[in-house]
């Protein structure tokens, strides 16, 4: 979500401060306290899980000591947030998109990291390098959704705040693949993910929001934007048959889906970003509630909502079938728990499944 589970689908072809007695600041940080703890009860979890196997479920558990089937890949130079990864065609990589606006490409016979490209301009990359402040990232760039073209092998890029990109062979810094404004005079909000139809030469992207940046994600949550990532919802839009250009609910899910990646195996894996509660329903239906939280510090928000996220959370991936039904989920124990505060996809590549994190230092790889 932050890197966001994808809603709206396209196809291309100041105030001064001043001192306050101590009973208003008291009754302040009272209405204060209790909104913030409204909305991180959005990330509680819902009772049912629409769509659900019936039947037996593979449940692969991530624990500590698994005998080295787990392995943490620590982002270079400080960044962080793989959220996303992709392979080139010649199957080098992974590569993955991170907070200081730079894709990273993994040498795994040297174990490092070596710079493929940035999404901001050459002379701010020193200053960028590194960076993890969601301030900066308007300049910076975030790249999330990251997808090779089989034929010209040129990287194609969804970033956040520059829109969809385009790096070539030769080339180190990413350039726009559009203009910056497109369907009339509206300019990209939260570009997410990318995705390219090699036979018509289509490119598909998602964008999380329309009114919001990616810094503001929450906003998404408790505004009630329109976004199947606060509905827990996984739709399908067909190209093709009869029905095609309709969407259909394929399954609703009491967690905020991010990426989708299909699995070798059968049916696709969906990384999970957090729990979904009734809060964010609420949060739609009545807008006194909205209004009062949309008014906090969203850092405040921000944060009350991860720690209330983290309790008794276990579930971090699913790989569903084409009708939504659950063929394996990915649940984490014990220390490995802390560790994955959200799972932003999946992608499962000879016998590994790569695990991103749109707010991890790392990435995970787990040998199957």
């Amino acid at each position: 979500m932050p890197g966001g589970a994808h809603s709206t689908r396209h196809v291309v072809a100041g105030t001064r401060a001043r001192s306050v007695d101590r009973p208003m600041r008291t009754i302040g940080l009272t209405v204060l306290a209790a909104a913030v703890a409204a909305a991180a009860a959005a990330f509680l979890p819902l009772d049912s899980h629409r769509g659900r196997d019936d039947g037996d479920v593979a449940v692969l558990e991530i624990r500590g000591g698994d005998g080295g089937r787990l392995e943490l890949i620590p982002v270079d130079g400080g960044a962080a947030g793989p959220e996303s990864v992709a392979f080139d065609g010649a199957g080098g990589g992974p590569y993955a998109g991170v907070s200081d606006g730079r894709v990273l490409r993994w040498l795994p016979t040297e174990r490092r990291w070596v710079e493929r490209s940035s999404s901001c301009a050459p002379e701010l990359l020193d200053s960028c390098r590194g960076s993890q402040d969601p301030g900066r990232e308007h300049e910076c760039g975030r790249p999330l959704g990251l997808k090779f073209h089989s034929e010209t092998g040129e990287l194609y890029v969804a970033d956040a705040y520059h829109g969809l990109r385009v790096v070539g062979l030769e080339e180190n810094v990413s350039r726009p693949l559009l203009p910056s404004e497109w369907q009339g005079s509206r300019p990209f909000s939260f570009a997410n993910g990318i995705e390219i139809d090699y036979e018509t030469g289509a490119i598909y992207f998602t964008e999380t929001s329309t009114r919001f940046r990616r810094r503001e994600f929450l906003n998404i949550v408790i505004s009630g934007d329109t976004t199947e990532t606060t509905t827990g919802k996984i739709l399908r839009y067909w190209i093709k048959t009869p029905k095609a250009s309709t969407l259909e609910e394929v399954v609703q899910l009491p967690w905020f889906p991010d990426n989708i990646k299909m699995s070798p195996r059968g049916g696709f894996w969906v990384g999970l970003h957090a729990k979904r509660g009734k809060i964010a329903e609420w949060s739609i239906s009545y807008p006194w509630l909205r209004r009062l939280i949309l008014k906090l510090p969203m850092r405040h928000v921000q944060r009350a909502s991860w720690l209330l996220n983290q309790l008794g959370r276990q579930v971090i991936a699913l790989r569903l079938n084409e009708d939504g039904k659950t063929m394996e989920a990915i649940s984490v124990h014990g220390a490995i728990q802390k560790i994955f505060k959200s799972v932003s996809e999946v992608e499962e590549r000879d016998g590994s499944l790569w695990i991103g994190s749109v707010m991890a230092p790392f990435l995970g790889i787990y040998k199957l």
